[in-house]
Order: structure tokens, then C-alpha cells, then sequence
């Protein structure tokens, strides 16, 4: 939770990334994020609230240095082989990554 705090009390950088297992509270975390930014106008029509696909629209979002959030199920060595060494660089520069590790709780 430290890395989410930093992540919004400097100065929001255009990108959050939080991939892991299954189950382990991305989703929910998600969720606050987007309620919380929807009572600020300017950042409910940024923030994306998508799978793994919104990666493809990353570049674009790195560009126009939008807020984006994006929850993935799939590893950082997946996700470069996924969408190439170029656009994996890019999600490096511009967002801070959070790895969420820990059991699946949809299945206690």
C-alpha cells in the first residue's frame, strides 16, 4: 500500500501498472482509484479502467501524459514478449509498477 500512497501524493506520474496472481485485490484496488479520481472531473475521463488489452493504447497515453491505471494478470516477462521490447520500455519510463503477489482470495 506504501507504493499506491507515493504512487498519488507525487504528483500522480501518468501511469500505474499492477499485475500479479489471481485474486490478489488489483481489481478491487482499481476500484477505490477510480472512485477517487471520479470526484475530481478532470481525471474520470483519464483514468482506465481495463484489462491487460489497454496496454495496446499505452503508447498513445504515454504521449498525451494521461493518468492511466491498467490491471494485468500477466508477468513483466510475459507482457514484453506480449507487446514487444518497445512498448514494454516505454510502460518502464512512464509508469510505476506494483506487483501483487499473495494466495487467490476468491477461493477462501
Amino acid at each position: 500500500m506504501r507504493r499506491i500512497v507515493d504512487w498519488l501524493s507525487t504528483g500522480l506520474q501518468p501511469g500505474l501498472l499492477l499485475y500479479g496472481n489471481l485474486g490478489t485485490g488489483k481489481t478491487a484496488l482499481l476500484r477505490a482509484l477510480y472512485l477517487l479520481f471520479s470526484k475530481y472531473r478532470h481525471f474520470s475521463e483519464s483514468v482506465v479502467m481495463d484489462s491487460a488489452a489497454s496496454i495496446v493504447d499505452a503508447y498513445a497515453r504515454y504521449e498525451r501524459r494521461q493518468v492511466t491505471v491498467i490491471p494485468t494478470n500477466l508477468g513483466d516477462d510475459l507482457l514484453c514478449r506480449t507487446y514487444g521490447r518497445r512498448l514494454w520500455d516505454r510502460l518502464n519510463e512512464s509508469y510505476d509498477m506494483i506487483t501483487f503477489e499473495g494466495i487467490n482470495f476468491r477461493t477462501i
